[in-house]
């Protein structure tokens, strides 16, 4: 009877631990299909995924950064960086707005969103051009992001 007990106790702590290294793993990608770019997530957890494809390597793939609360699964196909900000401002509720640097007012982008926040999506857009989120640039949000999760080391 306590061999039993023992050998179930033991089973449950090792599914609970798989389930918990498991649930860590986080892969996300954004791979190139057969003579044309394809845009494709691969997630392994819940934490969230953003991947994103344009012509010319313009291509990454992120990780959830956990910057706001909201998560959300969406994808586009070849939208231009414009009709992205749109649409996620319509989904969001938030005012975004993006203008494109010069030469890339046509480019299209394949983005993938699984359970992440908008953080990485208008990360990479403002590599593209400027991103406005709430008439604020997103490049000072990004500055205040990057020294909250990064502090600065002060001299004495």
């Amino acid at each position: 009877m306590r061999i039993c007990v023992n050998i179930a106790s033991l089973v449950l702590l090792l599914v609970t631990a798989i389930t918990m290294v498991s649930a860590q793993k986080v892969t996300c990608s954004c791979e190139y299909g057969k003579g044309k770019e394809k845009c494709n997530p691969k997630t392994i957890s819940s934490d969230g995924c953003t991947a994103v494809c344009g012509p010319h390597g313009a291509c990454g793939s992120y990780t959830r950064r956990e910057v706001y609360d909201d998560r959300f699964t969406v994808s586009f196909v070849k939208k231009t960086g414009g009709q992205i900000a749109s649409e996620l401002s319509t989904l969001t509720h938030q005012g975004i707005e993006f203008e494109p640097y010069r030469g890339n007012k046509e480019v299209r982008y394949d983005v993938d969103m699984k359970n992440d926040d908008i953080f990485n999506i208008l990360n990479f857009l403002s590599k593209h051009g400027t991103v406005r989120l709430n008439g604020t640039d997103f490049s000072r949000i990004r500055e205040l992001q990057n020294t909250k999760t990064k502090p600065k080391r002060q001299v004495p």
